[in-house]
């Protein structure tokens, strides 16, 4: 179909709604959306260990009290979210429940105004490895999630992101008792770190190796299996707004939104494909689709690829292709 024809048609993107009678389709996620579901399920056992936790938790944390109801408001509802939390080679760690509130059930301005949960920038994780393979810390004062404590020749950082705390610090025994002072509130020690954010640590005797399991990556949209490519962009490409009906838009913005944490997180070799690429996410073309391809193909040649942190004096160097 030409240009014009298509843009006689609804620009609406179309949603499929029957595949006719020679499909079946199956849910691959087994994963329980209410507590019914968790309790009737063939791992009831392994559910309820962590639901008692999690009611055991709220209620020693005294996180609530029981009041009367403000007159006019109308009271947000719960609901139980469960996860299989997995290890980076995919072996199911633990299972997690959590009692939420429906906060979703609210309106922007009218039941609330500011949402904000503090955390910790990639950036200063970032910045926080690099220290613990060179000699001394780096204070840094722009985030108020960082806290740190320094004296008699030894410190130790406080990281925050949500309900995780980061501990780097120059003495072991600094760090065990900052350990100590969990008075208030429950903490489970994981020990010394091996996987930050869905981010694998791995030390070798030259330093620290920041990786990010990219197989889960590969895995999740189907490009395991895939020849690899040498280059994540091809510049002779030229892409231009999509005029047609869009190519599985909803994929395409999955597959950018991973891209982009990988970016930012282990991988800034492909930030500029990226980047690129992201601005097609409305409605995305073949081309577009081929192109984003390329990038997959790319990371599944170079899985072994991530941030080395060495013992090399911090000098900042930066690498350009001659056009």
């Amino acid at each position: 179909e030409d240009d014009n024809e298509a843009s006689r048609k609804s620009k609406r993107q179309r949603v499929e709604k029957s595949f006719g009678n020679d499909f079946i389709v199956y849910l691959v996620d087994d994963t329980p959306t209410s507590i019914s579901e968790a309790y009737a399920s063939p791992d009831v056992e392994l559910w309820k260990e962590p639901v008692q936790s999690e009611l055991d938790s709220i209620l020693s944390n005294g996180t609530w009290e029981l009041t009367e109801r403000p007159y006019g408001c109308k009271p947000v509802g719960y609901k139980w979210v469960f996860k299989r939390k997995r290890s980076p080679d995919g072996t199911i760690e633990k299972y997690k429940a959590r009692l939420a509130a429906k906060g979703y059930t609210k309106k922007e301005g009218k039941d609330f105004f500011d949402t904000y949960s503090p955390i910790a920038r990639m950036t200063i994780i970032h910045v926080l490895l690099s220290p613990v393979v060179s000699y001394g810390f780096t204070v840094n004062e722009a985030d108020s999630c960082i806290y740190y404590h320094y004296g008699g020749g030894k410190g130790v950082i406080l990281c925050l992101y949500i309900d995780d705390i980061l501990i780097f610090g120059t003495d072991i025994d600094v760090i065990n008792e900052v350990k100590s002072f969990s008075t208030k509130f429950d903490m489970k020690d994981l020990g010394e770190a091996d996987v930050i954010l869905n981010i694998k640590l791995i030390k070798d005797e030259r330093g620290l190796l920041f990786l990010k399991p990219l197989q889960k990556v590969l895995s999740r949209f189907g490009y395991i299996d895939n020849k690899p490519s040498l280059t994540p962009y091809d510049p002779n490409v030229t892409l231009k707004k999509n005029k047609r009906i869009g190519v599985n838009q909803i994929k395409y913005s999955q597959i950018i939104g991973s891209l982009m944490y990988l970016a930012s997180a282990t991988r800034p070799d492909i930030s500029f494909a990226v980047s690129k690429l992201s601005r097609f996410m409305s409605n995305p073309g073949t081309n577009h689709w081929q192109a984003l391809e390329r990038v997959m193909c790319y990371l599944k040649g170079t899985m072994s690829y991530g941030i080395h942190y060495s013992e090399h004096p911090a000098v900042l160097e930066g690498y350009s292709d001659a056009n």
